[in-house]
């Protein structure tokens, strides 16, 4: 119950339900809407879902309905920088917002294995130089770590320092 089945070449492939993904989306939104004080209005299913034999005689009834949107462009428009607002990833200056300085972090790849730094290269790879772990890949996570600190733009001279390395292969 609740589920749409499609069955192609004897083989029954299961969905949710696509009417409750769009109650569940709808509800979300509306949510949203009340919150930022905009009025939402509330209508049954059979409102929402039509045949598409219907669809035009349901346009035009609507657009006869609504004449003037109840939104002016300037509220439209502000309602979409916010939606995307809403929809976009907060950075924050986590250094910042803890007090801590640059100079305090400790530099270096850390070790998957021990969680020491550092690691130091060797032929194609990283080698910890506490429990002698190798690693191809060690200066992603510190890069990861990089991204998280200062954001995605990072100069070479940066990340030399922040790898605790002499020269970056490129």
């Amino acid at each position: 119950m609740g589920q749409m089945i499609r069955t192609a070449n004897e083989i029954e492939e299961g969905f949710h339900n696509p009417l409750e993904q769009i109650a569940v989306q709808e509800y979300r939104l509306r949510k949203w809407l009340k919150q930022k004080r905009y009025s939402t209005n509330d209508r049954t299913l059979r409102e929402k879902v039509i045949h598409e034999a219907q669809l035009l005689s349901k346009l035009e009834k609507i657009a006869n309905k609504y004449e003037k949107t109840s939104l002016n462009t300037r509220q439209w428009n502000k309602l979409t920088e916010k939606l995307i607002e809403a929809h976009t990833e907060q950075k924050i200056d986590i250094l910042n917002k803890y007090g801590i300085h640059r100079e305090q972090l400790l530099k270096g790849m850390f070790c998957y294995a021990c969680k020491l730094p550092p690691m130091v290269r060797i032929h194609g790879g990283w080698k910890c130089t506490q429990c002698g772990e190798m690693s191809p890949d060690a200066h992603m996570a510190a890069f990861k770590d990089y991204y998280l600190l200062h954001g995605n733009m990072v100069r070479n001279r940066e990340a030399r320092e922040f790898l605790n390395v002499t020269y970056l292969i490129s």
